[in-house]
């Protein structure tokens, strides 16, 4: 099958700039589990304190 444009990522990164982009994502991930985490953390703390559980 031909493609006369290949999509962007394609056309767009290579190399270094492919492995930037793959680690941006991958911090992005990181830091967005750490964010939830740490919400989930605080929630736990706060639920003994509900009167309704």
């Amino acid at each position: 099958m031909f493609v006369p444009h290949p999509p962007i990522i394609l056309r767009h990164r290579h190399g270094a700039e492919w492995m930037r982009h793959v680690a941006g994502h991958a911090l992005h991930r990181q830091r967005a589990a750490e964010a939830r985490a740490a919400q989930d953390a605080a929630w736990r703390l706060l639920e003994a304190f509900l009167p309704c559980g």
